[in-house]
């Protein structure tokens, strides 16, 4: 393969991360090259510093065998040899310097996939430098949707999310919905309370929908379900409104009743299956966007957990705790896996729910409709 560009794309292709059996090309082998690039020595040049980034992890070096950039309109090697630049600085941990340079960048690329990259290179350092309130702000050039749904869904503190939700944009309703149902799974009940009347002035958007790709689950579909009226004579166990379970929580966060309703409103709106839950979906790689720590977090609510507090809990009543104990049950339903949270309970410990509720609460509609135990 004597062709320089044919040759590079070769190249770049083997400084890939090693895998396996596969380990990158040396340094040497690139440096033996040369020849095959002297009608193309600046091209050479970007490979010799993308090595040393990419493969020798010295960013020093990369920066120093990259040629200075002469200001010149730039085609595709420059706009490669100017990232290549940017992302050398990143890796320097040199934040404000690379801020500076994306910024500088994006006034001088033109072409759109060229902007989308400067979009995604500018969140990045806006993310690790503690800065994120700035990719949201008023003639911020991180205009991507997808990029700014990211950082709303995994890092976005509260008052950002407020802020979002009153900017009433295209962030809106997703930002409203990380609120609520964060605020609502961490146990920040007051929180939760505080802004759940932020819900009846967001409409719901069909431009939105559009955007994620008519997919079931989209935000403004969701946020119908933070109007939950409880469940008046459902399943035999009554709940009030969504709004009252929380107050309850707040007043007591290990009141038997709130635990319950608030299992009943994660399991009829199926929580533990959507994709916001951090256990359910695999985090972001380290370099990626939204891999910094959340700024708003905390202990995901467990009904299963809930369930056996009930259970142990001598002032429940004892129609609370057959409840409780009849869907700590159901949990393994249908085939013997827990779908309340990640616990492992034998099949003996179960078998002693299924006992206890058909002697114990014998008399209890739970206790006549359970057949079988998982």
């Amino acid at each position: 393969m004597r062709d320089p560009l044919l040759l590079a794309i070769h190249d770049l292709m083997y400084m890939r991360p090693a895998e396996g059996d596969y380990v990158p090309m040396p340094l040497t082998e690139l440096q033996a090259q040369q020849p095959l690039f002297a009608s193309q020595p600046a091209l050479f040049a970007y490979l010799l510093a993308a090595h040393q980034l990419f493969v020798g992890q010295n960013a020093a070096a990369a920066l120093q065998a990259l040629p200075a950039d002469d200001g010149k309109p730039l085609d595709y090697q420059g706009f490669s040899r100017e990232t290549l630049r940017g992302l050398a600085l990143e890796a320097q941990g040199k934040r404000d310097e690379a801020r500076a340079h994306w910024l500088a960048l994006g006034e001088r690329s033109q072409q759109p996939l060229q902007r989308d990259q400067l979009q995604l290179a500018l969140a990045l350092n806006l993310e690790r430098s503690d800065r994120l309130a700035e990719v949201f702000a008023a003639g911020s050039p991180v205009q991507a949707q997808p990029i700014r749904d990211q950082l709303l869904s995994k890092v976005a503190d509260a008052a950002l999310l407020r802020e979002r939700v009153s900017s009433q944009s295209a962030d809106a309703p997703l930002a409203l919905y990380n609120l609520l149902y964060k605020q609502l799974n961490f146990g920040k009940y007051a929180e939760f309370l505080q802004d759940l009347p932020l819900l009846e002035g967001q409409p719901l958007q069909q431009e939105l929908r559009e955007r994620l790709g008519g997919t079931e689950w989209t935000p403004e579909r969701q946020l119908a379900m933070f109007r939950w009226n409880g469940t008046p004579g459902r399943n035999g166990y009554d709940c009030p409104t969504l709004g009252e379970v929380a107050g309850l929580l707040q007043r007591n966060n290990r009141d038997p009743h709130g635990l319950l309703c608030l299992g009943e409103f994660v399991r009829q709106h199926k929580l533990e299956e959507i994709p916001l839950d951090p256990e359910l979906s695999e985090p972001p790689a380290a370099s990626s966007l939204g891999a910094t720590p959340p700024r708003l977090a905390g202990q995901n609510f467990s009904r299963l957990q809930a369930y056996q507090q009930v259970m142990a809990d001598q002032n429940a009543s004892a129609s609370q705790r057959a409840y409780a104990t009849f869907r700590a049950v159901h949990c393994f339903a249908p085939a013997g896996y827990n779908g309340c949270d990640g616990q492992e309970i034998p099949q003996t410990q179960r078998r002693e729910w299924f006992q206890t509720l058909k002697k114990r609460y014998a008399g209890t509609p739970w206790a006549q409709q359970l057949r079988i135990y998982w």
